[in-house]
């Protein structure tokens, strides 16, 4: 997430992206006089679905974006970056994080992760207020609940199993989005040009719909993150060990990736 959201204007201002897509702006300013002579022997010849009277102004103004395509695209990733941010600092918040390190949404979520916190099966919770508390109470308080330690440890075992998981995966598909948008950038150029003729708009649409999906990604997934820290943090303070609480998480956790 520190390389994909945070720094990746690092990555995309770098001398690598930009001299690449620098070569591409300037393969594609050649195509323009194709594009021009394709229009022309199409209006003599009468080809259909070629009308000069649309297609040159169409050129024009698509020969004046592929120049500022890197720009625009920046645009769109910065957006979703800066979006996807506001929800990682606010997943990491309960974990404070110390001046000039990265926030750590994992430490925060694990964290919440608390199933016996409290939990007076385990005479976790006894040194609280035990002075305040008659030996009844304290050894009431001291009675091994079976089924709470069985239902805590496995279901303890298995969110904690699927929410490294799901970060594991997270972390991968953060790495594949890096590399996707780094190339969707350098390929802008070819996005736009490909805008001109109905021959070729289909392949500026796979473009256009990668960088969505792409962009779309962060915030979704963070957004989940960001709700199952919350809920955590709510249920923990509740003590809520239940059945019911794991399926639950876990859902959500799966949910991130789904989403």
């Amino acid at each position: 997430i520190n390389i994909s959201v945070r720094t990746f204007s690092d990555y995309a201002n770098s001398d690598a992206v930009t001299t690449s897509w620098g070569v591409i702006r300037d393969l594609v300013n050649m195509g323009f006089i194709f594009v021009l002579l394709y229009i022309a022997f199409g209006t003599i010849l009468g080809l259909q679905g070629i009308d000069w009277k649309r297609l040159v102004p169409k050129l024009i103004i698509v020969a004046l974006l592929v120049n500022f395509s890197a720009f625009f695209t920046r645009v769109i990733i910065d957006v979703s970056n800066v979006t996807a941010n506001q929800f990682y600092l606010a997943s990491a918040s309960p974990n404070p994080t110390p001046p000039g390190q990265t926030p750590d949404v994992t430490t925060a979520l694990f964290k919440n992760i608390k199933v016996f916190s409290n939990n007076p099966a385990f005479g976790l919770g006894l040194t609280d207020d035990k002075a305040n508390k008659t030996p009844e109470q304290l050894q009431a308080e001291a009675t091994l609940d079976w089924k709470q330690i069985v239902v805590g440890t496995f279901g303890g075992v298995a969110l904690a199993l699927v929410a490294s998981f799901v970060l594991l995966a997270g972390a991968v598909l953060f790495i594949i989005r890096t590399l996707r948008l780094l190339f969707l950038i350098i390929l802008s150029p070819f996005a736009f040009f490909f805008m001109i003729l109905p021959k070729t708009e289909s392949y500026a649409g796979k473009w256009w719909k990668a960088l969505a999906n792409e962009a779309i990604f962060a915030p979704a997934f963070l957004i989940m993150i960001y709700v199952v820290t919350q809920i955590t943090q709510a249920i923990n303070s509740k003590d809520d060990g239940s059945v019911i609480f794991f399926m639950f998480i876990i859902g959500l956790l799966l949910g991130a990736l789904i989403v």
